[in-house]
Order: structure tokens, then sequence, then C-alpha cells
């Protein structure tokens, strides 16, 4: 069965892993996947929770090398909807053989490591630069409420561009030259940010 359009962000093959932990009801295997658009690695967590059966066929005896050099081989799906998972995680503990991870009926997620915080910007209706940043959207709306403004708010993070943050995210992937432009990423922004839209002072 094809891998879920969630999965989808990087390859599962040669995929360094960081982490693999089972506690609490759940498997969680953190891997860092090299992101070829933005020339770094990115570290994200695939959640198994609550799963209705786990098999672990884990064997070997295992050097300190072995340790640091543990690699997603394949991701192996059984069956898939948008809460529900089924399949196998195999992997390759450096010289040591070969792991895997079955998995029946775990509700799974994709998540970053370490998600950036983020931050709410407004524009004013055909203004060149923003006239606000507020920490919450509530806070925004306060101010345009205020002051019965018309404009877009848009959630941003921070610590990484709207561009680096779509394709990391798999919202977005450059398919034309135009797309790799100094212009293109500077003035970009992704259908996948929360926008919201106002005219005197109410949400549209």
């Amino acid at each position: 069965m094809n891998i879920p359009d969630g999965l989808r962000s990087f390859e599962w093959h040669d995929l360094p892993v960081d982490e693999i932990a089972i506690c609490s009801g759940k498997v969680v295997v953190t891997v860092s996947p090299y992101i070829d658009e933005l020339s770094e690695y990115r570290t994200w967590c695939l959640v198994l929770e609550e799963p209705d059966e786990v098999v672990l066929a884990i064997a070997g005896t295992l050097a300190s090398a072995d340790l640091k050099n543990i690699e997603v081989a394949s991701l192996n799906i059984s069956h898939a909807d948008a809460d529900v998972l089924s399949g196998a995680i195999t992997f390759l503990p450096g010289s040591a053989g070969v792991w895997t991870i079955h998995f029946r009926g775990a509700r799974w997620s994709l998540v970053r490591a370490a998600t950036p915080p983020t931050m709410w910007v407004f524009n004013g209706d055909n203004s060149t630069f923003p006239g606000a940043v507020f920490p919450s959207s509530e806070a925004a709306e306060s101010w345009i409420r205020l002051h019965s403004l018309s404009g877009t708010l848009t959630e941003y993070p921070v610590g990484v561009g709207a561009y680096d943050w779509a394709i990391e995210g798999g919202h977005f992937k450059p398919t034309k030259e135009k797309h790799k432009s100094a212009h293109f990423i500077g003035s970009f922004t992704a259908g996948a940010q929360t926008h919201f839209h106002y005219e005197d002072g109410s949400r549209r």
C-alpha cells in the first residue's frame, strides 16, 4: 500500500535515526532527513500511539559504533486511513543485522521534533509593510477591532523563512527555476499558513 500523503515529506530509506522510544503506550521514531532544497538536516518524530499490537524483531550484538549509525531502511504500510496506520518499519543498526518493528492499528502523527514558535503579522489593505506583529491571534484581533482595520493577519514561524518552512513541511515543492530565485523566496507565503481577512475590524 502507498504511504499516506502526510508521511511523504521525505523518503523513508537511508534515513538517519536519532532515537527509537517505546513508552507510555506509544512508539516514537525520531529521524533526521536531509532536505535537499534547504541543504540541511531537519528532525521529525513519527509517533505511533495506542497500537492494537506491536511486534519487535530485534536481535544481534551491537557495538557502540552501531548504536550511532542506525538508519531506517524502509517503511511498509499494510493499512492506512486518516488516523490509523498498520505496517512495519525496518532498521539497519550499523553492521549488526536488521531490526523490524511491526505495528497494527496505531494512531499516527508526524511532527517536527522542535516546532518553531509563531508570530502573527498584520498587513493593511494595499500596504507595502506590516502594520503590527503580535504573539497571539487574540492580541492581534483586539487591536484590529479597536482601530476598525481592514487587511490580512498571517501566522509566521519564528526563526525560519516561510519558503523553507513550506518545503520542509511538504506544503510546497519547487518545480520551476523561478521558484529558486531571490525575489520568489523573499516574497513567498504559503497557503498552509493560517490567514485571516478583516474588513472594518471584522473577520471575513
